[in-house]
């Protein structure tokens, strides 16, 4: 089995802390993602987590990263479930002047779900991952206290 890849980084990718793969535990098949976000003008991406399968079967989980958790800072949790045969094809979002990630879309082979985060966008700087026939088996990247600062996909071939 070719190992998963990873794509760069968008947003910010300096300050706070990281979140990423657990080492020894190579993606194979994403399972979900759960965002949480504030919605509208002055919206954010306030935190991720995301389960994954491994090389070797076994279910990985990643905590939610960036989200302080007081009060609407939480913000709205969207779970995303990845159903057997469907493959998560792009990610694409802003970032804006303030180094947090403001908003992000998903798209699986099956559907393309709704933008999360800020809207409308004017003044962000916006970025997409899009791996082709290829599938977004994991993510990593940046966040503090109350945000994700930055995001990044590991691909591999659709198993």
């Amino acid at each position: 089995m070719a190992k998963a890849t990873r794509t760069a980084e968008y947003g910010s990718t300096d300050g706070g802390s990281t979140f990423d793969i657990i080492n020894n535990k190579n993606p194979k098949q994403l399972l979900s993602i759960n965002i949480w976000s504030i919605d509208g003008p002055n919206g954010a991406i306030n935190g991720i987590s995301f389960r994954y399968r491994d090389e070797h079967g076994d279910v990985v989980e990643i905590p939610k990263a960036g989200d302080n958790l007081i009060g609407t800072w939480s913000g709205t949790k969207h779970p995303i479930a990845i159903a057997q045969g469907e493959y998560l094809t792009e990610i694409s979002g802003f970032y804006g002047p303030s180094t947090c990630l403001n908003s992000l879309k998903i798209s699986t082979t099956e559907v393309t779900y709704k933008q999360y985060g800020k809207y409308p966008n004017s003044g962000d700087t916006s970025f997409n991952i899009d791996v082709g026939n290829d599938s977004i088996v994991a993510l990593f990247g940046h966040y503090d206290s109350t945000r994700v600062k930055g995001i990044g996909a590991y691909r591999a071939p659709q198993a």
